[in-house]
């Protein structure tokens, strides 16, 4: 899915959340954050 789609997609789920395009913008770099976190962890090779 492309970057565009993906963010459209968010605003169209939580947008309402938000009270400007500010407050819109920040939850969704922090939606970004967080995905890129958890690929981090979940991505990661088993050790052991």
């Amino acid at each position: 899915m492309s970057e565009t789609a993906d963010k459209n997609r968010w605003l169209e789920r939580y947008s309402d959340y938000y009270k400007t395009d500010a407050e819109r913008e920040a939850g969704y770099l922090d939606y970004v954050r967080n995905g890129a976190a958890l690929s981090a962890v979940f991505d990661s090779p088993v050790e052991g």
